[in-house]
This record gives structure tokens, C-alpha cells and sequence, in this order.
């Protein structure tokens, strides 16, 4: 029996390869570790609104894994390490939580694009550097509509298990010329995730709702040592400030930014900030909203 590696976070929603949409990758995803995919399974996927006639259309930041080391149970029964050349989506699934091994299709109409067929390390084995990568993911408001009801429990959560086929060799498997998991004897060892849903929510976005609303979604990563991104959405382009204050109240960063209608991103640098809980704002139009977030050079 082979126990199956678990990615450390994973790719999202989607669906059959498409161009329609596109992704640009975001700044905060190159001082990532290894095997990260922002935003995290905690901040998660946006929800998709059966009212936006725009439909639906979010984007993944990943940074590849170059080693990794998987458990193999007999005839070999060791840790086994893995050195990863490629990586690439291999499957996108619904599954049940309250019956793991029940597998459906996504929905119908949800597709996503990569930046790149494969996202292959740089470098030479075994000194191999990871690289990172951007996934769209969208469906046009029928699509959205139609999914509204569906998921394992008909309430428009969709639990997703996603499958990431990856090129390896492995010298104590007998595998020294770099071979794709999914043709190997050990798929079993393809890494997967399932901390991600897509939720379909009836109704509008606050993005469609008013031109006077915006929405903050968060900064990520968040904790954060080195650098991070703030991700927002406008419903129309123009000029927001932010703010960072510490905990003192004293103003710390202030910069503004021209923003586009849809998802925007503002990098944020720690460079010149110490560990702590900081607070910022983001201004639009009149329009203030706060969050937190913590810097953590530790």
C-alpha cells in the first residue's frame, strides 16, 4: 500500500484547460516557500454570485515544489525522497466529506488557464529552484446560475480535491530518469489537496451592487516576514490610498495607486517594518475600510 502525499496547499477551481481567462502572477508568491499557492486555504476562493452578469473569475499564485518525500508502505516501507522537476494540474474533482472516496465532476461551465502548460524548476538536479505560476479560474453567469444548487450536500458549496501531477525521479524507487507520476507505477503517490470549496452564493457582489462600494478582500500571505499583497476589487477604476499604522497609531506607509475596475493588488514591503500587528486602510472614493495585518520576521 502507497500512502499518498499531501500538497501543501493547492490549486483551484476548475475545470477543463480553457483561454478565456488570464492571470498575472502577483509579487507576494516569489518569497513563498516552496509548494505555496496564494491565497492560502484560509483566506480561500471568493464566492461566485449567480447576479453578476460579468459571471465569475478569480486567479492562484504557486511556487513549485523541487523536493518532496512521500511514505511507501510494502514492499518498500521507508520514507522515500522525491526530486521534482515539473509540475502540472492533473485533475480537478468535487468530492463528498462525508464519503471521501465519492468523486463528481465540477461544474459545468467552470474552466481555468494556467500561465503555462508545465511549470518547470530552474536550475540542474540535484540543485533544482522552484518557480512560480498564475491560474485564472472563471465561468460566465450561466454557468454560475446553474451551480447554485449542486455539491454533495445541494447547498452550492462544491469541496474541492485537487490532483497535481508532478515529474520526478526517485533513485530508491528505481525511477532515475524523471518520469510524470500519473504514467508511473506509484500514482498513488499524486499529491493532492481538498481544503478549498467553491461556493455559489445567490445574489450580487457588493462589486455590482453600487459604484460607490468596494470590497478589501485581505493581504496575502498574512502573517507575513518578507513581503506581501493586498488584494482588492473596485467596481470601476480610480485612485485609492493606503495607510499602515502600528498599533501606536503612528502612520508607518502611505501610497496610492491607480486602480482598474475588478481585482487590483497593492505590494506591500516589510522591510522597514518590525514584528507586530499593524492596521491599514484602503480609501476610495470617500469610502475607508480597515483590516489587520501582522508582520513576523521571527
Amino acid at each position: 500500500m502507497i500512502k499518498r502525499l499531501l500538497f501543501v496547499s493547492a490549486i483551484t477551481s476548475g475545470l477543463a484547460l480553457t483561454s478565456h481567462a488570464q492571470c498575472t502572477i502577483g509579487s507576494a508568491i516569489a518569497n513563498a516557500d516552496a509548494g505555496t499557492i496564494l491565497p492560502d486555504s484560509a483566506t480561500g476562493l471568493p464566492p461566485a454570485y449567480t447576479g453578476n452578469s460579468s459571471g465569475y473569475i478569480t486567479s492562484l499564485d504557486i511556487k513549485t515544489l523541487t523536493d518532496t518525500t512521500v511514505n511507501v508502505g510494502p514492499p518498500v516501507n521507508q520514507t522515500v525522497a522525491l526530486k521534482v522537476y515539473k509540475m502540472k494540474i492533473h485533475n480537478v474533482k468535487v468530492f463528498n466529506p462525508n464519503n471521501p472516496s465519492q468523486e463528481t465532476a465540477l461544474p459545468s461551465g467552470f474552466t481555468y488557464a494556467a500561465n503555462a502548460p508545465e511549470w518547470v524548476n530552474g536550475g540542474t538536479a540535484p540543485n533544482l529552484t522552484p518557480v512560480t505560476g498564475c491560474v485564472a479560474v472563471s465561468a460566465n453567469q450561466a454557468s454560475v446560475q446553474a451551480a447554485l444548487n449542486g455539491g454533495p450536500a445541494n447547498d452550492g458549496v462544491y469541496p474541492l480535491r485537487i490532483y497535481v501531477d508532478i515529474q520526478f525521479t526517485a533513485p530508491s524507487l528505481f525511477i532515475t530518469n524523471p518520469t510524470w507520476i500519473s504514467q508511473s507505477p506509484y500514482s498513488d503517490l499524486m499529491p493532492t489537496n481538498e481544503k478549498y470549496r467553491l461556493r455559489i452564493l445567490n445574489g450580487t457582489s457588493i462589486i455590482e451592487s453600487n459604484n460607490n462600494d468596494f470590497r478589501v478582500i485581505a493581504n496575502v500571505p498574512n502573517p507575513f516576514a518578507n513581503n506581501t499583497e493586498i488584494l482588492f476589487t473596485l467596481p470601476i477604476e480610480g485612485n485609492v490610498n493606503l495607510k499602515v499604522y502600528n498599533m501606536l497609531g503612528k502612520e508607518v506607509y502611505n501610497t496610492s495607486v491607480a486602480g482598474n475596475t475588478g481585482d487590483n493588488r497593492i505590494p506591500v514591503s516589510a522591510e522597514k517594518l518590525t514584528s507586530g500587528i499593524y492596521l491599514y486602510t484602503l480609501t476610495y472614493n470617500n469610502t475607508t475600510i480597515t483590516k489587520k495585518m501582522i508582520v513576523d520576521k521571527n
